[in-house]
């Protein structure tokens, strides 16, 4: 500048010495001389302004830009030029940072003047590399995400080139708090989507105008044909026709009319329950769902244009629910069941009492002996079906506790279908031939005996009851693997529509009838565990054939018992002395009154006297009673057996199952009577183990 202005100054004053001379001289100009000099110094002012004015135009410039610059420093944004090094291939190799900015050097702080570069900061950003090199191969600019660990800080990078080749602009926008704000979005929606899904809501937005029905996508259901459904920025979007269908037919008219009276305006929220068809594996099943809905706002034309609302799959609860009813109606039905059952026990129990009381009380005073023989068996036929009685509600009251217990052990078929004929051929009504029908000639299957002759007692007993005339036949067949037992009979029948009734409990076809409507349901849970099926077929007047089957597993007979005759002496000619160990006076004098005539009879009042009668007198035989004072028969018979391990030892109890027989089987004693007492069985066992203790 200073050079330029002393030139101007020198081609302006060079030229007045020569006028001066040249005006003198020659005399040709006739211009003053101060002419000249005003001309040349107007026009040096205006050379002067010129440059003055340049410069502080320059000033300016050099003001806004270190304005700039400063600007520029203080921006979020961070600045690099970058000199990219290629590799003969033309793939980046390394990196030149030649410029930057403060907040590039204060995040990035290379070594020396920018010194590697791509080894410090970018040497495992693959993404970099990448776009550096699309920026080069295409030579456009390419943004990316970068997150810098170390500062936290979060930046969307912008990559462009320059005219220059291999030199690239870096430009970076501070973004963190974008990102941490889209953090919160995204923990928010985790929290919602959880709690979402925790509750099985599944949100929805219904558009009337377009017929369809948007469902977020992390709540997908599987209705029908799903796989029609679009994605639309992270939701799916189906046919309302297609959603329609999905519901089922007797549910149909109520989701209508929900939705009537929400585009009506009658209803600003509806809350329904119904039923839809979902698919699994191309599997339909039924599923429960609640919907809450809500109409938008009306538009401008009065009209609603959108449903918006929730659903979700409730069928865990309505099965609960369900559960819950159906529960309740079985309570009900218990309780009815319940008051059903004491009113038919009070008749069936006063019935058979009221023959033996009353002619308990006349038999004494009836002195014709045909009337008393007469008297006496219309008394065991009522204790008969007193003691039956009580035995199906005892067994029912283990079927309600899950306690009755099976023993399996070989049995003769054959021998069984001949005791159940010997036990009713004179049950049935005159007039009716009880016929016995044998599958082959020798049987023996492993069962438990015990319950297979109560399901045959409880079927023949139904069919001497209901059989007038004719005849009543029972039996079984071999049939490969399973045995099939029958009892039919040419009785009344049964009706069609009332077959499936007659094994539910108290059912009873003809309440004229003695019974307690139990026998059969006892006889089909016994069936059952016996791994059995129990069935009937009948016609009204044709009578009815009662059938069960079992599983047959042959085995071999057991070593047939030696029978023995009846005895009433020891071995040196004595009568036989029998001690009865018994608390109950009247249960005394009932053995007494059946004993006295063949045994001399030694009565102990409890356990402990038992012991003390029997080191003193050395009986025969035991009659215990298993509940009694101060010491009871099992710590009786332990105490007996110090003395004595061969005197035979029978358990007289009323405890009646099965588990106590094989309690006391394994206690020490050597038979099992249970109460009330039958004549013939106890005699019986008594000449028996008489008979062994002798051998």
């Amino acid at each position: 500048m200073k050079r330029i202005i002393l030139l101007l100054l020198i081609v302006c004053l060079c030229p007045v010495p020569f006028m001066y001379a040249a005006n003198d001289v020659v005399g040709l100009y006739q211009v003053p001389a101060v002419v000249l000099v005003g001309i040349l110094a107007v026009a040096l002012i205006v050379v002067i302004y010129n440059l003055w004015m340049r410069h502080v135009f320059q000033r300016k410039e050099l003001r806004l830009l270190r304005e700039h610059n400063k600007l520029l420093e203080n921006m979020p944004v961070f600045y690099a030029q970058v000199r990219v090094i290629l590799d003969k291939d033309g793939v980046v190799d390394d990196m030149k940072i030649t410029t930057g900015n403060e907040l590039f050097k204060k995040l990035f702080q290379p070594v020396g003047p920018y010194k590697n570069f791509n080894n410090r900061i970018w040497k495992d950003d693959t993404s970099f590399i990448r776009a550096v090199q699309r920026v080069l191969d295409e030579n456009h600019s390419v943004s990316y995400n970068y997150h810098h660990d170390r500062s936290g800080v979060s930046f969307e990078v912008l990559i462009r080139p320059t005219s220059e080749r291999c030199v690239i602009d870096i430009f970076g926008s501070d973004t963190t708090r974008l990102h941490k704000m889209e953090d919160q979005l995204r923990a928010a929606n985790e929290k919602l989507t959880l709690a979402l899904d925790m509750a099985h809501l599944i949100p929805w937005r219904w558009d009337l105008e377009k017929r369809t029905i948007t469902f977020d996508s992390h709540y997908r259901m599987t209705l029908r044909r799903w796989e029609n459904g679009q994605r639309q920025q992270g939701t799916h979007v189906y046919p309302v026709s297609e959603c329609m269908d999905c519901v089922c037919p007797e549910d149909m008219e109520k989701v209508r009319k929900n939705y009537e009276d929400l585009i009506s305006g009658r209803k600003h929220v509806v809350t329904e329950e119904f039923r839809i068809t979902s698919y699994e594996n191309g599997t339909p099943y039924i599923n429960w769902v609640e919907v809450r809905a809500v109409a938008e706002k009306p538009g401008e034309d009065g009209k609603v244009k959108f449903l918006i609302g929730s659903l979700q799959v409730i069928t865990k609860r309505k099965n609960e629910q369900l559960e819950l009813i159906r529960a309740k109606e079985r309570a009900e039905e218990a309780d009815r069941l319940k008051s059903a059952f004491l009113a038919n026990m009070s008749h069936e129990i006063r019935t058979p009492l009221n023959a033996i009381v009353g002619f308990s009380s006349i038999l004494a005073s009836t002195e014709n002996p045909d009337d008393r023989k007469e008297y006496a068996s219309i008394i065991e036929n009522n204790s008969q079906l007193l003691l039956q009685l009580i035995n199906d509600i005892l067994d029912l009251a283990k079927i309600e506790a899950g306690t009755m217990d099976f023993f399996y052990a070989p049995v003769d078929v054959n021998e069984l279908m001949t005791e159940m004929k010997n036990l009713f051929v004179k049950r049935v009504h005159p007039g009716v031939t009880l016929e016995m029908v044998t599958g082959v000639s020798s049987c023996y299957m492993s069962t438990d005996r015990n319950r297979l002759s109560q399901v045959l007692i409880n079927l023949l007993t139904n069919a001497v009851k209901f059989t007038d005339k004719g005849s009543i036949t029972f039996g079984y067949k071999l049939r490969g693997s399973e045995i099939y037992f029958y009892v039919a009979d040419t009785g009344c029948g049964i009706p069609k529509d009332k077959q499936h009734l007659i094994f539910d409990r108290f059912v009873k076809l003809n309440t004229f009838v003695q019974g307690t409507g139990l026998g059969l349901p006892i006889c089909q849970h016994i069936v059952d565990k016996m791994d059995g099926h129990i069935g009937v077929d009948s016609e009204v007047g044709e009578g009815s054939t009662f059938w069960f089957t079992l599983p047959y597993h042959s085995v071999k007979p057991e070593t047939p018992s030696v029978s023995v005759l009846s005895q009433s002496s020891s071995g040196n000619g004595q009568r036989v002395k029998l001690l009865v160990a018994e608390d109950n006076e009247s249960n005394y004098r009932l053995f007494y009154s059946i004993l006295h005539a063949q045994y001399d009879l030694i009565h102990a009042w409890n356990g402990r006297e038992a012991v003390e009668l029997f080191q003193k007198h050395h009986p025969d035989l035991i009659l215990m009673d298993l509940n009694m004072p101060e010491m009871d028969g099992y710590e009786a018979v332990r105490q007996i057996r110090r003395y004595s391990s061969q005197v035979p030892v029978i358990a007289v109890t009323a405890y009646a199952y099965a588990v106590d027989e094989q309690r006391v089987m394994s206690s020490g004693f050597n038979g099992y009577l249970s109460k009330p007492i039958n004549v013939g069985k106890l005699n019986e066992m008594i000449v028996e183990k008489l008979s062994k203790n002798s051998k």
